[in-house]
């Protein structure tokens, strides 16, 4: 019977490069939420709230615990989030005249949860409006006020 004392096991998120998939050793280290160290009990060390906001692909956990050999988790891919969060303004409207339109069109990204592009999303409409300071100012006009999002833009 071998007894081993109790062992703070850490956890990382790598992203390894697509063109190294095989080997995985060009490797990324990656921003990871929760709690990334756990103390081991009977041996297992369980994590329950880790997270990773970037969709992507070829990610790997790797863990360690002092004095111990390292494990490293299979590859796997995150997907985008399937939930709106937030509408992002990426090109700001330019060139207005009175009575004409902009030269230059705002456009919008549609980002879930984790500020990832939803590019599949394309059923979303939206509907602009004016806001002179904090106040709504209706405005007549011939053009279109409201878009339909096309793979998240």
């Amino acid at each position: 019977l071998v007894t081993v004392a109790s062992s703070l096991v850490t956890a990382t998120l790598l992203q390894c490069a697509p063109a190294d998939l095989l080997n995985c050793s060009a490797v990324t280290v990656v921003p990871l939420i929760g709690t990334k160290s756990k103390q081991t009990v009977d041996g297992k060390a369980t994590f329950t709230n880790l997270r990773i906001d970037r969709a992507g692909k070829c990610y790997r956990f790797k863990f360690d615990a002092p004095g111990l050999l390292g494990g490293l988790s299979t590859l796997f891919d995150v997907q985008i989030g399937s939930f709106l969060s937030l509408l992002e303004v990426v090109q700001q409207p330019v060139g207005a005249t009175a009575g004409g339109s902009f030269n230059l069109q705002p456009q919008l990204v549609a980002l879930d949860g984790g500020l990832n592009v939803m590019t599949t999303l394309s059923s979303l409409a939206v509907s602009a409006s004016l806001l002179v300071g904090a106040s709504k100012v209706d405005f007549h006009t011939s053009s279109r006020r409201s878009q339909t999002f096309d793979a998240g833009l």
